[in-house]
């Protein structure tokens, strides 16, 4: 990736034409499990760890 594609990717970011799916939460306390869900293939999209 270069730097003509960031621009791009911002690009569409700026314009709402990018759409991120979060399959699951958890908070960083539980980041161990977060792992075996997501390598168990139970998460479909991201998986968001939460600080605080």
């Amino acid at each position: 990736m270069d730097r003509a594609d960031l621009t791009a990717v911002t690009a569409l970011a700026e314009a709402g034409l990018l759409a991120v799916r979060v399959g699951a939460v958890f908070p960083l306390e539980k980041a161990a499990e977060a792992q075996r869900a997501f390598a168990a293939g139970n998460i479909t999209g991201k998986v968001v760890l939460e600080i605080g």
